[in-house]
């Protein structure tokens, strides 16, 4: 499979989540949490189908980067994969009325890549 994108330089800030201790700490487990914040925090199914029902005019999805590249430290560490192994990252924006609502990152190891599709 060919890269789009031969070196992928990530354009999204990508925070630490070490120091999330709980939910809890971070207050997303909070009963206070009230109006949009409380209904986006709560969505099930498709996220991408709750913003769309969101848009008055247009929803798009614009892909940003896409190719193998390195995972960030903490992706590598949490996929369980070693530090500088190749995978395949996808950052897209998500964007409702010619607007960036979500910005995204998914990061696929190679060994998910094997095999036939």
């Amino acid at each position: 499979m060919q890269s789009r994108v031969s070196d992928i330089d990530s354009h999204l800030t990508i925070p630490p989540t070490d120091w999330y201790q709980s939910l809890t700490a971070a207050g997303l487990l909070n009963p206070a949490v009230h109006g949009p914040a409380r209904y986006w925090l709560q969505v099930e199914g498709s996220f991408t189908r709750a913003l769309q029902k969101q848009c008055s005019r247009s929803f798009h999805v614009e892909v940003r980067r896409e190719g193998f590249a390195t995972p960030t430290q903490e992706e590598a560490r949490r996929l369980r994969i070693p530090h500088r192994q190749h995978a395949w990252i996808r950052e897209v924006s998500l964007c409702g009325d010619n607007q960036p609502w979500v910005l995204a990152r998914t990061v696929i190891p190679l060994k998910c890549l094997e095999g036939e599709g």
